[in-house]
């Protein structure tokens, strides 16, 4: 009888840690997040976006990784809004805006809430937003998030030899052509994680560069040439952030 109090003790501490010390957001990240409290605000900073260093791409609890992961969706949305306003404007003398994003939409959900036979509010925490509107950054209890980048890359010789002799170019645009997943075996998330926050930055950095030269040299920057409207082909990626946060969050395999 001993045993089992002394036992169960230790199993009640270990479960308060990892509510109160786990996955509670630290002061110091590898990579500075602000405290913001604005649910669609709060995030990363931007000496992550302006210095870029390799231990921002890793976290230390699953609500830091999914801060990163919402923030640089957002940061992805408000680049293409950016660009969009830019040439939209009636100005006349600005100069075209391309960027490799053409949209990014994003959606997330409380698993933990299916998991439990708890539809009304399982479907109550879905959150699905468009390039217009920022996805909220304070994660519920076990979120998974998902965004939708649509890309403008050019298009090989064999690919336009194949859309030539293909005429459904129209059905194609919807496909999903690349799937990336982080966190099917919960505490493998992190690296998964990180492999997914270095791309969307990389991304971001280079829509950075077209903005704020205006394109002025776009064949000079990192050897990427925007594509022409004759050689550019749309692909769709998808990329799904934590598809066992429980096990992301508690440093378990399983849910």
């Amino acid at each position: 009888g001993r045993h089992i109090l002394i036992a169960s003790i230790l199993f009640a501490l270990s479960q308060l840690a990892s509510i109160y010390i786990i996955d509670v957001p630290k002061s110091i990240y590898h990579c500075p997040l602000n405290n913001n409290n604005d649910r669609h605000h709060r995030g990363l900073t931007h000496h992550y976006f302006g210095s870029p260093d390799e231990n921002c791409y890793w976290s230390t609890s699953y609500a830091e990784a999914r801060e990163k992961f919402v923030s640089l969706g957002n940061r992805l949305k408000e680049q293409v809004v950016q660009a969009s306003n830019h040439n939209n404007d009636d100005d006349g003398n600005n100069q075209e805006i391309v960027l490799n994003i053409v949209d990014v939409q994003s959606i997330s959900y409380d698993i933990a809430y299916r998991e439990n036979n708890n539809y009304p509010k399982f479907l109550t925490s879905i959150e699905a937003s468009d390039v217009n509107t920022p996805q909220t950054v304070l994660p519920e209890k076990d979120t998974i998030d998902v965004l939708l980048l649509t890309m403008r890359i050019l298009e090989s010789s064999n690919e336009t030899t194949n859309n030539n002799n293909n005429n459904n170019n129209d059905e194609k645009k919807h496909n999903v052509d690349i799937i990336h997943a982080s966190g099917t075996h919960g505490i493998e998330g992190y690296i998964g994680s990180a492999v997914q926050s270095r791309f969307l930055h990389e991304l971001f950095m280079d829509n950075e560069k077209r903005l704020l030269t205006n394109n002025k040299n776009p064949h000079e920057q990192n050897n990427n040439v925007i594509p022409s409207s004759n050689n550019q082909v749309l692909r769709k990626v998808l990329l799904i952030h934590a598809v066992n946060p429980y096990g992301m969050r508690h440093h378990r395999r399983t849910n």
